[in-house]
């Protein structure tokens, strides 16, 4: 339940210990190991993926109390991320349980755009 992206200054003698560069088991993802993710997968695989499968949650409980736009913002870098790794591959957004808010359907839907049929659209800019 930790996201470990703000963490409280902590004193040298402190018995806790900082996150590494891709992290920590219970923290979490922070962006260098989302990156670093997106790379490994196309490096084993190259362009003889069909399509990818993002499985939402690109947001987390720690992002609750952050605004819309801030919200938005990383669901865009994630999806340029995704967007820019498997360029030659289709890729199916998935929502998660805290990626999608009825103030910021459409906008996700306007980022996806160009993997959504019509029909997912019109549901994204219901917000239903």
């Amino acid at each position: 339940m930790r996201s470990c992206w703000h963490i409280e200054r902590q004193t040298p003698s402190s018995s806790a210990h900082l996150p590494g560069r891709y992290g920590d088991y219970l923290c979490d993802s922070p962006w260098s190991l989302i990156e670093s993710a997106a790379e490994a997968m196309k490096s084993r695989q190259g362009d003889n993926v069909e399509f990818v499968l993002w499985t939402g949650d690109g947001l987390s409980h720690s992002a609750h109390p952050m605004s819309e736009l801030k919200k938005l913002e990383i669901l865009r870098n994630i999806t340029d991320l995704l967007g820019r790794t498997f360029s030659s591959q289709f890729v199916f957004p998935v929502l998660g349980h805290e990626d999608g808010t009825t103030t910021n359907f459409r906008h996700m839907g306007e980022l996806w755009r160009h993997w959504l049929p019509t029909e997912a659209l019109y549901t994204f800019e219901k917000g239903k």
